[in-house]
This record gives structure tokens, sequence and C-alpha cells, in this order.
């Protein structure tokens, strides 16, 4: 337990050593530094540097006297003011980055790729929250739409929202508010093969490789993400080439034309 208590102090802020000096001490109630070096673990030489730290951060007390003895400040304080060091200092991070972020705009490249479910969501997420004035969604599968069913919901009262479903899901209609959903119909060899075929709902497989396509989100027709599976694995394309996503929003309007609409 003292290990794991110190390692979720050290994820808040603290250093390793001064995890460990006020842990030992909190277990301790009131110490010395020979019995918070017993307790800790931590070199006796150290002890007392640690101890100084962590006395001017405030998160121990000092009694002088002979020998000098040492009280942990109560833990819901000290995890308080770390969480709020912790918030400032990331706000201030971002602020950072996102003035670096902006230095660069200019080089960053048009397409890239996205890999990890963490990653993927949380981008998907920001498409839909940059939407200005439609989101086209065309869905092979529902599990990872519903995930964004609530943000959907929120833009579908304000924005052109289009769910696009190889196959309709009448429990997930109910949770995309406003939005226009329709389901595929076969409108054409072409069309057919590429949505209703193995293209789309089968599996692609190319020199080995078996890709299996899942969803494409397409914003304003500005930027879009195309989401797929490689051997199992979910991977992500994010486009922002203006040709390529007008492109693919034309190609998609004219199958939301032949679309039924899902009620």
């Amino acid at each position: 337990m003292f290990e794991d208590v110190v390692t979720k102090l050290v994820r808040l802020g603290l250093r390793e050593y001064e995890a460990k000096v006020y842990a030992a001490l909190v277990g301790l109630g009131e110490g010395t530094a020979r019995q918070i070096h017993e307790a800790s673990g931590v070199p006796r030489p150290r002890v007392y540097d640690v101890l100084e730290e962590l006395s001017m951060k405030g998160f121990v007390e000092v009694r002088h006297g002979t020998p000098v003895s040492y009280k942990a400040v109560e833990p819901s304080k000290v995890i308080s003011k770390l969480r709020e060091d912790f918030v400032a200092t990331s706000q201030e991070v971002v602020v950072e980055l996102e003035k670096l972020n902006l230095d660069s705009v200019r080089k960053a490249s048009p397409i890239w790729y996205v890999r990890g479910r963490w990653s993927i969501k949380s981008r998907v997420e920001d498409l839909i929250e940059r939407v200005d004035r439609e989101l086209i969604v065309l869905c092979n599968k529902t599990d990872l739409l519903k995930e964004f069913s609530g943000k959907i919901r929120e833009i579908s009262y304000e924005k052109s929202v289009i769910c696009l479903m190889v196959r309709g899901d009448k429990e997930l209609i109910k949770q995309l508010g406003n939005a226009d959903v329709r389901e595929l119909v076969e409108i054409g060899d072409f069309i057919n093969e590429v949505f209703q075929g193995r293209a789309f709902r089968g599996v692609i497989e190319v020199d080995g490789v078996k890709y299996v396509v899942e969803y494409l989100f397409i914003a304003d027709g500005k930027e879009s993400m195309l989401i797929y599976e490689v051997n199992g694995e979910r991977m992500a394309i994010s486009i922002k080439l203006p040709i390529i996503t007008f492109i693919q929003r034309m190609f998609l309007k004219r199958i939301i034309d032949s679309s039924r609409r899902i009620v």
C-alpha cells in the first residue's frame, strides 16, 4: 500500500523522496528525522533536505526541540493544494503548447494517421465540436457511434447532421437528437459494390493485409476522419485537404439522396 500511495503522490506532482517522506510521516503521525528515515527508506542525509522542502511547501509542520520533530499537514489539505497546482500547471502548459502549435500551423500536413482508441475518439470529438454547418456520418458499425451520440445530439439542434447507416439501429437513433438518420439502399451496381458489397460490409484484403472500413465523418466538407480496422487494429486517417473532402462529400450526398430515412 505504501508504494502505491507514493506512486500516486508522484503523479500528483511530488518528487519520489518527497512522496515517501510525506507518506511515512502521515503513518507515523509525528516523528524525528531518524524515525522518518527508517519508515520511508529515504537515506538519512537526504531526509533533512526533503523535510525542509516539504516544510517550505506547507506540507509539513516543524516542532523545534531536541530532537526536532515533524508532523504531516492533513492529507486532504495537501492533496487539495497538489490538485490546484496540477490544474494550474496543466493550463499553463496548454497555453504554451498552443503558442507552439500556432508557430507550426503552416508546416502541418493535411493528412495524418491516428492509432489507438483514445486518440481516435479524441480526434473525432474535436472534429464534431468544430462543425459550423454540417456533419455527415457514414456508419458501418454502431458501437463506436454510441460513444459520440451525446456530442452528435448536442449539435443536431443547431447544425445539419446526417447519419447514414449500412444497417439501421432504432435504439441508437433515439440517442442522436435531431439528426437525420438514414439507411443505405441499393441504387446501382457500383454503389452496391462499394457500400452493400464486400468493399464496405466485408473485408478488403490487399497484399495479405485485411482492411474493414467502419466510419467516415465529414465536417463542413472541409475535413474528414476515416476509421477502419487493419488486421484487427483500429486506425484512422484524418484529412484536411479540401479537394479530397469535397469529393467525399459529393459522393456521399449522392448516396444520401437515394437513401431511406429511418423513423
